[in-house]
């Protein structure tokens, strides 16, 4: 797995659209602010990815169907 960048809240200013077509490419980018991680910039797709599978992840496991015999 690659190394996530890491940039500061000013280089995002200054570099907003590399930053985000670096992101849509599938290459995420940690802004961090003081020395502390703040966001994590990602493209759509996997964002709404990691949330389907928070959710499924944290759902009720289903129990077994009851067989008739």
């Amino acid at each position: 797995m690659d190394v996530m960048p890491v940039i500061t809240k000013t280089e995002l200013a200054r570099n907003t659209r590399q930053v985000v077509d670096q992101a849509r490419r599938g290459q995420p980018v940690m802004v961090e602010s003081y020395g502390q991680e703040q966001v994590a910039i990602v493209d759509a797709i996997d964002y709404r990815l990691l949330r389907a599978v928070a959710a499924y992840g944290a759902a009720p496991p289903h129990p077994a169907p009851i067989s008739d015999e």
